[in-house]
């Protein structure tokens, strides 16, 4: 939307092994652990001559800062009996309190940590430690499997990197310093490595540093669901394996399970086909119905499925009767770029109009400078002022007039408790869009 220009999608742990190996002068095997506020991955690459492959890939969707946060949160309520009374804006100012805390502590040794009701706790390093430690051995499982996958023990690792917010914990680099035998490289800012090795990728596929290279592979695998007779429930049938080099096509040819079939169901599936369909971290990420070829049995009526993965990211789905070649039906996947995108141009539109027509959701919108009612205590306000100008202009139709409801509310309710009452269901209403203020 920016006119940014897409040339590729490389992941995060690519892109900090390329920040690294542009300071680095000798060709070096390297493992970068990136950990930021919600997922974890562990990625080996090989730096050869200014060539970067990707030679194994493994990590935890849901593991991050946040998690840290909610163990760190916990262990401190246990000590504040009437947590349970605070508002979901209370909360959410606890919530925040708290990752400063966390941050704080990666760099002292305690902090104190205000709570709601105006009191406060004090929080050590070896406290959080003891509530992080569960989350911290988790990083255990990818580093071993990326070593397993290269048939490698950690002394053939010739670099470690460390990137994403989480690294910053001194829990977490000296447990990584301890499976992987090394101390992470130094010089190296967890906050900004993805972006300076990106700005290198980007240099790279400019022709500005033609002397450089890189490859990247897939992270997990990309199959489709099969049902058989050992597998009736389903299966993960793998077509791109993971850790392989894009652009990727392959073709498998499937049949359906029954002579009088008219149609089958194809199944876009992403995660690890040693694992079972059900875990978590095997994701269905599109489906749809395709009709087959009018004929009788089920090796007429066989298909080929074709997936071709690009470098901007996109997932190419082709189905073909294996007859004659006819393509049957095609699709593409773009995990999550196309609705998303969608959803960006809306609220795009809805900001222009409002800043060009100065009306919100089909009705005016109030200047930031307006107070509403005038006898509105300071309070009262602020509140009403976030709401009208870092809220509104981002919602749609429905949840921008269920906002200006509660705002006409605030304006008119009597002074004292009933308008503050009206205040704080206000409040509670904008911790649903608090990233956007």
């Amino acid at each position: 939307m920016a006119g940014m220009e897409v040339l590729a999608l490389i992941n995060e742990p690519t892109a900090a092994a390329m920040a690294h190996s542009a300071r680095a002068e000798d060709d070096q095997r390297i493992m970068v652990v990136d950990w930021g506020g919600g997922t974890l991955d562990v990625t080996i690459l090989q730096a050869a001559g200014g060539v970067f492959v990707e030679q194994a890939s493994k990590g935890i969707q849901q593991l991050g800062g946040l998690d840290f946060d909610s163990r760190l949160a916990r262990s401190i309520l246990e000590s504040v009996p009437d947590h349970q009374s605070w508002s979901s804006a209370q909360n959410a100012e606890f919530r925040l309190a708290v990752e400063r805390a966390k941050v704080l502590l990666s760099s002292q040794d305690f902090t104190n940590v205000p709570l709601p009701n105006g009191d406060s706790r004090r929080v050590t390093r070896e406290q959080f430690e003891a509530a992080a430690i569960p989350l911290v051995e988790k990083v255990r499982e990818p580093i071993e499997q990326c070593l397993r996958d290269i048939g490698a023990d950690p002394n053939e690792i010739n670099s470690v990197i460390l990137v994403g917010g989480t690294c910053n914990i001194p829990l977490v680099r000296s447990f990584v310093a301890d499976i992987t035998r090394q101390h992470p490289v130094e010089g190296i800012n967890p906050m900004t490595a993805v972006a300076e090795g990106a700005a290198v990728a980007a240099a790279i596929m400019a022709g500005e540093l033609e002397d450089n290279d890189f490859f990247v592979g897939t992270e997990h695998a990309l199959g489709t669901v099969v049902h058989n007779d050992n597998s009736p429930d389903g299966a993960f049938s793998e077509i791109i394996p993971r850790n392989h080099k894009l652009p990727a096509r392959s073709v498998e040819s499937f049949v359906p399970k029954f002579d009088e079939q008219e149609s089958i169901l194809v199944q876009v599936v992403e995660g690890d086909p040693d694992l079972p369909l059900s875990h978590e971290d095997n994701v269905v990420l599109k489906e749809f119905d395709v009709e087959l070829p009018d004929r009788g049995t089920i090796q007429e009526k066989a298909v080929n499925l074709a997936y071709e993965y690009d470098l901007d990211g996109i997932l190419h789905v082709t189905v073909l009767d294996n007859m004659t070649g006819d393509v049957l039906a095609q699709d593409m996947v773009q995990f999550g770029v196309g609705s998303d995108k969608r959803s960006l141009v809306d609220m795009a539109r809805r900001v222009r109009d409002t800043l060009d027509n100065d009306t919100v959701a089909g009705g005016s919108a109030p200047s930031a400078s307006s107070t509403g009612g005038a006898n509105l205590s300071p309070e009262a306000a602020e509140v009403l002022q976030r709401a009208r100008t870092k809220v509104l202009p981002f919602l749609d139709g429905s949840e921008a007039l269920e906002i200006k409801r509660m705002i006409d509310a605030v304006e008119t309710a009597t002074p004292g408790s009933d308008q503050n009452g009206k205040v704080r269901s206000l409040e509670d209403e904008l911790v649903a869009y608090s990233y956007l203020f």
